[in-house]
């Protein structure tokens, strides 16, 4: 008998699912590739207070540094905060022996001098892989 499976659609995902299928993943490209020692990167910017009011969510994985979520509040964009960043994020993942990185621009939102000085910072530090 076949098992029944439906097909679900939702923009309110639960943690704990979202969570569960990226261990999986992680579990699968294991078994196939070897241990890739991953493990997650956080590079938070706080003020006085110790609020965040920026930062960056990502992963080291294979020797890549992969940047999944970059964000700062509005009140504090433009400060040069953004490549600071980025630089305590690419010092971490070439201290636990990254080569490489990723990082995906998700949204067009972003301001226009930080997407500028982001390609001359990727022109100078980042080397194109084939």
């Amino acid at each position: 008998m076949e098992m029944q499976l439906k097909i679900e659609v939702t923009e309110n995902p639960k943690l704990d699912e979202t969570e569960f299928m990226v261990q999986q993943l992680i579990q699968f490209n294991s078994h196939r590739a070897g241990d890739g020692n991953f493990r997650q990167l956080a590079v938070f910017l706080r003020d006085t207070q110790e609020t965040i009011v920026g930062g960056l969510i990502g992963s080291i994985y294979w020797q890549w540094l992969y940047i999944d979520v970059f964000w700062i509040s509005e009140s504090h964009r433009g400060g040069g905060y953004g490549s600071s960043l980025l630089a305590a994020a690419e010092q971490e993942a070439i201290a636990r022996g990254c080569e490489y990185s990723y990082f995906w621009i998700r949204l067009a939102f972003r301001h226009r001098n930080f997407i500028r000085s982001l390609v001359i910072l990727c022109l100078v530090s980042y080397q194109i892989f084939r």
